[in-house]
């Protein structure tokens, strides 16, 4: 495991000499499922708050939604059997089973406490275990060609590796090269910017006056939060007889 998971580990998490050995214990030396709770760790979840904003995160998590019922729809086909309106009987669920497995024991008596609250037909999908017991319900669930073999089932990499890397994509650390910063964010402070504040459903116009022929316009523009659009029009003359023509929309 510790020469798998070596080149992923941070230099922090490398500080710490037992590092390996209590995944390893906490898993009774069960070395497959040791190394893919400890992968967990290196979920690049700092790296990636950097390096892209928030309404880009939010839209990647509906593209891939998306994209999720794009091959319910087309495995339906292939089946011949209507696997998309799965998601509407699931009243506004989009899965079938939720499985929480080695789950802390303070997380079971909270999960129990609010078990009331919760309406029958979720509690039907949502399955919460400790340390046993979850693997057979899972292959009742899953069948085991598909299952990972580290989740209990047969199916593994080509290379016979159980935690099936082929086809489960696991975090990564992101270079720093990729992260956005406030202290990039100079235009803010420059005596030569143009600053302008867009108030929701509205728009600016900027204009600029052509007096050379083949010049080059170039522009450079940053948000102080959210995100906008903007466009490019070309228009030959004052006159209102000149309709702009849209360069970049």
């Amino acid at each position: 495991m510790r020469r798998r998971t070596i080149n992923d580990a941070t230099p922090k998490m490398l500080e710490d000499i037992s590092l390996f050995y209590r995944f390893a214990k906490a898993h009774n030396f069960l070395l497959a499922e040791a190394e893919a709770m400890l992968r967990k760790q290196f979920a690049p979840i700092l790296g990636l708050w950097n390096a892209v904003k928030k309404p880009e995160l939010a839209k990647y998590v509906v593209y891939v939604m998306e994209k999720d019922k794009e091959i319910l729809i087309k495995k339906g086909r292939n089946l011949g059997k209507p696997m998309y309106m799965l998601i509407y009987d699931f009243e506004e669920l989009t899965y079938a089973n939720a499985v929480n497995i080695k789950s802390p024991s303070y997380f079971a008596w909270l999960f129990s406490a609010i078990k009331p609250l919760i309406p029958k037909r979720v509690l039907q999908k949502v399955g919460i275990y400790g340390t046993d017991g979850w693997k057979e319900d899972l292959l009742e669930i899953i069948d085991a060609a598909n299952l990972p073999a580290f989740l209990g089932g047969t199916r593994t990499d080509p290379d016979g590796n159980p935690l099936c890397e082929t086809f489960i994509r696991r975090g990564r650390p992101v270079p720093r090269s990729y992260y956005t910063s406030k202290d990039s964010k100079k235009m803010a402070i420059a005596s030569d910017t143009e600053k302008l504040t867009v108030k929701p459903f509205s728009k600016e116009e900027i204009c600029f006056k052509v007096k050379e022929e083949n010049s080059y316009l170039e522009w450079q523009f940053e948000t102080k939060n959210r995100d906008i659009d903007f466009s490019l029009h070309f228009k030959g003359g004052a006159s209102e007889d000149f309709e702009p023509v849209e360069i970049i929309p």
